[in-house]
This record gives structure tokens, C-alpha cells and sequence, in this order.
């Protein structure tokens, strides 16, 4: 991930959820331009739950 203020594009982004009643954290991160990794951590151990890669749309 690029270090320092980044004028434009997609950034990490980082959410706190509530998933069948458990606390989770999902990640969301370009890995390249037009693919975005998504990675699911259990929010009690840390735990990778699930990890997917999606496509990024472009306009």
C-alpha cells in the first residue's frame, strides 16, 4: 500500500461488523488496478475467516 497523502483512488478501507451474531472485521485493498482483495477477521482472535478477490469497476 503506498505510504503518505494520496490525492485520488481507491484506498484501503477498513469495517466493523456483526456476522451471525459475531464481531468481525472486513478489509478491502487494491492489489492491482483493476483487482481488490476483501479479507474477513474474526474481531475476538484476530482469525482469517474468508478471503476473496473482486474485480474494481472503473468509469
Amino acid at each position: 500500500m503506498p505510504k503518505g497523502y494520496q490525492e485520488y483512488g481507491f484506498h484501503t478501507r477498513v469495517l466493523k461488523l456483526e456476522r451471525e451474531g459475531k464481531k468481525v472485521w472486513k478489509i478491502f485493498y487494491p492489489i492491482k488496478s483493476d483487482l481488490m482483495k476483501e479479507i474477513v477477521l474474526d474481531g475476538k482472535t484476530g482469525k482469517e475467516l474468508e478471503i476473496k478477490f473482486k474485480p474494481i469497476k472503473n468509469s
